[in-house]
């Protein structure tokens, strides 16, 4: 007789305990980070920073899209540069993250990369800092888009 109680009662409880996780759902985010109207550059390095930091939280990865068209024909390489700072106040000037990608003449070119929670500890803030590339006609930097779990 006790049996015929106890059993519902221990199929609910299991039935509880595994809904938690069934229920649970990842939430992902996109933020743009600003780029000046000065994001193009010519064969060499521009001297664009964004106004604009993105705020890593801990054991948070990233993804990063940008988006660029080169003013004339050619395959050469353009690099995205992404500073990051430790404090949120200095940022890095020469070991930076980056985001390469082969020009594809006048077709604009959407690049992606990605880096884990680890690749990423111990950064507070990250933000665009500017492009290069050896296309000698030049490239437009449109747009740079990060990627996030909440």
């Amino acid at each position: 007789m006790k049996l015929r109680f106890l059993l519902p009662l221990l199929l609910l409880a299991l039935l509880t305990l595994a809904l938690p996780a069934a229920a649970q759902s990842t939430r992902f985010g996109t933020t743009t980070l600003d780029i000046t109207s000065g994001a193009s550059v010519t064969n060499g390095t521009s001297a664009v920073t964004s106004n604009t930091a993105y705020t890593l939280t801990p054991g948070q990865g990233l993804s990063v899209l940008a988006m660029w068209a080169a003013a004339g024909t050619g395959t050469s390489n353009t690099v995205v540069n992404l500073q990051v700072s430790p404090d949120g106040t200095n940022y890095t000037t020469s070991t930076q993250y980056t985001l390469t990608a082969a020009n594809n003449g006048t077709t604009a070119v959407a690049a992606f990369t990605n880096w884990t929670a680890a690749q990423l500890y111990g950064i507070v803030k990250i933000r665009f800092s500017g492009i290069t590339t050896t296309q000698t006609n030049g490239v437009t930097v449109s747009k740079i888009q990060l990627g996030y779990v909440k």
